[in-house]
This record gives structure tokens, C-alpha cells and sequence, in this order.
């Protein structure tokens, strides 16, 4: 399975108020003074993806950061297989009535659509792994500090799972510029 990033789109999301990021066929790399919206980015990825920040915190605070009443919003467009995916998460925010005390109750609730169409989470994780995406093993693949607190034997079961199915001759082919091995008779 191969999976690309096509674009992100970012909406009432900490800092930024609209935002969409078109992401080419190669390799991206994203540039910035400090306070520019890095991480703010990778968050929106992971936050979309496995409900995490760029901390590794669950279920980070997301919310606008000038604390406008709006709902954060992260879509995605993806191609995987060849095959154009939508994905989006948002959260919608509320608040009850006052109790007695005068204290309302805040609570949030993240939804998730494929391709514009509303899912629980479980069916969204449910049919992303259909298309053969393991989120918990990209977060261990694009998260330095999640892969390097592993065991060694899981850091190597997950590399040696990944290079399993393809032959010296398909990884050497995979790596632009590579020359492959010849076949030893």
C-alpha cells in the first residue's frame, strides 16, 4: 500500500484560522522561524489521525487559539493506491446550563467523515484499515520519539515487517537514483 499526503486543510484550528497546505509527489520539508506554525501543522496531522499532538498528549486542546466560538476542523485529501481519499475530523464544543452553583459544563465532541460522509470513530478507523492504513504503526514510523521508546524487538519487528514483502530488488528500486542489485545465479 502506498499512501500519500495530497493536501491539509486547517480550520479554527489553534492558530489558524483557515489554512490549506498542497503537498507535491515528492518529498516535503517544512520551513519556519519559531512560532510559525510547524508544529501546529503536525499536530493538526496527528490530531486527525491518531488523536495525539506533536507532545504525544491524547486528546490535545486544538481550540482556537484567540478563543473565538468556532468548531476546529482538519481535512485531508489522500491518495492511497492510486485511489483520492477524504478524510476530516472536527470538534464541536458545548455548553450546558448553569447548575445551581453557576457552573456550566463543557464538553467536546470530535466527528469524522470519509469522503463527506459522517462515520463514528470506529467505523473511521474501521475503514481506513480497509485501505490498509495502520495509524498506530504511522504514528510509531513518523514520530521519532514513539519509535525510539520502543523495545528494541518491537523497533525491529515493525522494520522487518515493512520490508517483508519486497525483495532487495524492490527496495533498491523504491529509492530514486538506486542501482539494483544483480541477481546471483
Amino acid at each position: 500500500m502506498i499512501l500519500k499526503l495530497k493536501s491539509l486543510e486547517l480550520c479554527a484550528f489553534k492558530g489558524v484560522k483557515n489554512g490549506r497546505f498542497e503537498f507535491g509527489n515528492g518529498t516535503t520539508t517544512v520551513t519556519g522561524s519559531n512560532g510559525t506554525g510547524k508544529s501546529t501543522l503536525f499536530t493538526a496531522w496527528l490530531w486527525l489521525t491518531c488523536d495525539r499532538d506533536v507532545d504525544l498528549t491524547g486528546n490535545p486542546d486544538i481550540r482556537p487559539i484567540d478563543a473565538a466560538e468556532a468548531t476546529p476542523r482538519v481535512t485531508a485529501v489522500l491518495d492511497i493506491d492510486g485511489k483520492t481519499v477524504k478524510i476530516c475530523k472536527y470538534q464541536k464544543r458545548s455548553v450546558s446550563k448553569p447548575n445551581a452553583e453557576g457552573i456550566s459544563k463543557i464538553s467536546l465532541t470530535n466527528s469524522y467523515e470519509i469522503n463527506d460522509v459522517p462515520k463514528t470513530e470506529k467505523d473511521f478507523r474501521s475503514q481506513l484499515a480497509a485501505e490498509g492504513i495502520d495509524w498506530d504503526r504511522f504514528l510509531a514510523l513518523s514520530h521519532m520519539d514513539v519509535f525510539t521508546s520502543g523495545k528494541k524487538e518491537e523497533q525491529r519487528k515493525v522494520l522487518f515487517e515493512m520490508a517483508s514483502s519486497k525483495s532487495d530488488y524492490d527496495v533498491a528500486q523504491i529509492t530514486e537514483g538506486a542501482i539494483a542489485p544483480k541477481q546471483l545465479l
